[in-house]
């Protein structure tokens, strides 16, 4: 009996995202060349997180306090690719695909449904030949998370960066806790 490479399947899951994005723009009768300027997908992100402020449990126990100071440790996303577009008649936005981030143990087993890849939309704000800045900011109903891309296409390398605010979730006092998470993954681009 033959066995299966399971190494394949994240290039398999991000070729057929990419063919659904392909048929999604082919709509408008242009080739796949007119209608997108820049594609990026990414090795997985590493990197710094530095935490502060009061942090509980489910129980509501405190496991972390101000009083601790600023707490730094590693982060990043397990088996994960992100993709980056942008499309011709939106050049301002870059679009991104980031899914979630799959444990090493899980990485063979999770369909590509299971992993809920979902287009992010991320306005542009610095764009020349060496480099490209998109923000992106998500409000939460007891916080919000900004986002911030920096994709460098001579080079092969992108930043990803959050800066996070979360009001207390438990309703314990009226606490408030930031993180903060600076990423960086070497990447493949395309210009079509």
């Amino acid at each position: 009996m033959k066995k299966k490479d399971h190494k394949k399947y994240p290039y398999i899951i991000f070729l057929l995202i990419l063919y659904g994005l392909i048929s999604i723009f082919s709509f408008s009768g242009k080739s796949f060349a007119e209608d997108f300027i820049l594609m990026a997908t990414c090795e997985s992100p590493k990197g710094p997180r530095i935490d502060y402020g009061d942090i509980f449990d489910l129980q509501g126990q405190k496991i972390q306090s101000t009083d601790q100071g600023f707490i730094i440790g590693e982060d990043g996303y397990s088996n994960m690719k992100p993709s980056f577009f942008i499309n011709s008649e939106e050049p301002n936005i870059l679009y991104s695909i980031w899914g979630n981030a799959v444990p090493d143990d899980l990485k063979n087993i999770l369909t590509a449904k299971d992993k809920n890849n979902k287009t992010e939309k991320n306005t542009i704000i610095n764009k020349n030949d060496f480099v490209i800045t998109a923000t992106r900011h998500i409000q939460g109903t007891r916080g919000g998370t900004t986002w911030m891309v920096t994709l460098y296409p001579k080079m092969g390398i992108g930043y990803f960066t959050s800066h996070s605010h979360v009001i207390n979730s438990l309703g314990i006092n009226n606490n408030t806790n930031t993180d903060t998470t600076s990423l960086a993954a070497k990447c493949n681009f395309s210009v079509p």
